[in-house]
């Protein structure tokens, strides 16, 4: 099944995949929407979406500003005569959907008169009185 969505990528048709298997859905789509309890709560481009954007690999511990990663690369290619790659490292899309998911979990907007936490609202509880 992979390879016939991606020959048809390739032919230019768009295919609607909708998949609890994320490594599969990683393979062949380059663009992803996360729905959680009827809302989307992330979309846009695969490759964006994965991008660990708080870091540069050069494999530092923390993110650079970019005046000190221009002096950084401007030293590597000093050392190594050539124009030195530098990207960002990604997260699966597991890992992101699952942060994803923690996240609308935390928020506390109310969706369908039931609430967030598993807590029901009080009007469709049963009054006895």
């Amino acid at each position: 099944m992979k390879d016939l969505i991606l020959t048809l990528a390739k032919r230019g048709k768009t295919v609607l995949l909708s998949s609890h298997l994320l490594a599969d859905v990683e393979d062949v789509c380059d663009r992803v929407m996360i729905l959680y309890n009827g809302r989307i709560q992330a979309s846009g481009p695969m490759r964006e979406l994965l991008e660990v954007r708080a870091r540069t690999r050069i494999w530092l511990p923390t993110e650079l500003d970019p005046a000190a990663l221009r002096r950084v690369l401007d030293a590597v290619r000093e050392v190594i005569g050539d124009e030195p790659e530098h990207d960002h490292p990604r997260k699966d899309l597991e890992q992101f959907f699952l942060e994803v998911v923690e996240r609308a979990r935390r928020e506390t907007t109310e969706a369908s008169g039931v609430g967030v936490a598993s807590t029901v609202a009080p009007f469709l509880t049963k009054n006895d009185r």
